[in-house]
């Protein structure tokens, strides 16, 4: 029988043997599984190795054509550069010179905005002239239309003062008439025997003097003092002025009855006319008896009466051609303000043409145009 204190360190050791030889069995086992997992994990990264070379090389690959593509971009880049460069140069000598012309430009602006003020204040003072021009145009106009008015008036006072002097020249020749027969029946008839109603007296009335010298129808008008039977006058000859149809005597008509009531030969078919006066211009109507019922006395104040007549309008047209003289050689524009002249229509008939235009008030003289600048 053994020993127990030797038995126990053997035990102790058998049982760490064993103890051991299990633990290296499961480490053994541990191994086997390590190995095995290793090994897949080899595969594994072996795999994946193989795959990363892989990338790398297409990666590599990539990388090459990239750098190449760079390469190249840079060279464009530069080519670009160079081209922009040369093209900025250019675009800047354009830059200068659209710089100076727009300079040159509004240079240009300022010049034609000076021209066009100087032309529109041209404008402006033609404006102001043609207005004045029109002014003075109608003025003008006015003053013509009262020209002819009162031209009108005169000619009216000429036929008048024609027709007038035609009656009194009538006068004169029927008083010559009479004169003659008067003085050829007193020389044969006796010195006792009673006289005919209606004869003048045993002076002969002189002739008066016509204020205008005669016309050459009144010259072939004129009596014959030597013929043997009274004298006539032919009346077809028209009258240098013509008077008006209202205004003309009837001398015409009673020519054939005066010479044969003044030659004692009455003509029972020849009815003595009216003697009546016809108007005359101041619109005064006279009566008066036949000139063969009229005595000498009457007979020469009726002739002065005319004669005063013809003198006044005589006086009358002599006023009228010192007022229309003026007006004829300078019209003046205070005509225009429609002021009458003394003893005529002139302001009451530019009445009614003062309508003919609206006259603006003129415009003040503007200043001086200062001189163009000159062109760049």
């Amino acid at each position: 029988m053994a020993d127990p204190a030797a038995a126990d360190p053997l035990a102790a050791l058998q049982a760490q043997v064993a103890d051991l030889t299990a633990r290296l069995a499961a480490k053994e086992t541990e191994l086997e599984e390590f190995q095995a997992d290793s090994r897949d994990y080899e595969e594994e990264l072996e795999r994946e190795v193989a795959r990363f070379t892989t990338q790398n090389t297409e990666i590599t690959k990539k990388y090459a054509r990239a750098q190449h593509d760079l390469e190249a971009l840079q060279a464009r880049f530069q080519d670009g550069l160079r081209e922009a460069g040369s093209m900025l140069e250019v675009v800047q000598a354009e830059l200068a010179v659209s710089r100076e012309e727009a300079q040159i430009y509004r240079a240009r602006v300022t010049e034609l905005e000076y021209e066009n003020d100087l032309l529109t204040r041209r404008k402006r003072e033609l404006e102001a002239a043609l207005q004045d021009l029109e002014m003075r145009y109608h003025r003008v106009l006015e003053t013509q239309v009262a020209l002819e008015t009162e031209l009108e008036d005169k000619l009216h006072l000429d036929v008048d003062a024609q027709r007038l002097r035609d009656q009194l020249r009538d006068l004169q020749h029927d008083l010559e008439i009479r004169a003659i027969v008067s003085t050829r029946a007193t020389a044969s008839a006796p010195s006792t025997a009673p006289r005919p109603a209606g004869f003048a007296e045993d002076v002969p009335l002189p002739p008066f003097p016509v204020a205008t010298p005669p016309s050459p129808t009144s010259q072939t008008d004129a009596p014959s003092p030597v013929s043997g039977s009274p004298p006539t006058r032919p009346r077809d000859e028209p009258r240098p002025l013509p008077a008006p149809a209202h205004s003309v005597p009837p001398l015409a008509r009673t020519n054939s009855w005066r010479l044969a009531s003044l030659a004692g030969a009455p003509d029972a078919s020849a009815a003595p006319p009216s003697t009546a006066v016809p108007p005359m211009s101041n619109g005064i109507t006279t009566a008066r008896p036949p000139v063969a019922e009229m005595k000498a006395g009457e007979m020469n104040a009726l002739v002065q009466q005319m004669m005063a007549r013809v003198k006044g309008l005589e006086s009358r047209l002599a006023t009228c051609r010192t007022m229309l003289n003026p007006l004829l050689k300078s019209p003046s524009p205070a005509s225009s303000s429609g002021s009458s002249l003394p003893g005529s229509g002139f302001g009451s008939r530019r009445g009614s043409h003062a309508s003919l235009a609206s006259p603006r008030p003129p415009r003040p003289p503007s200043a001086p145009q200062p001189p163009l600048p000159p062109r760049s």
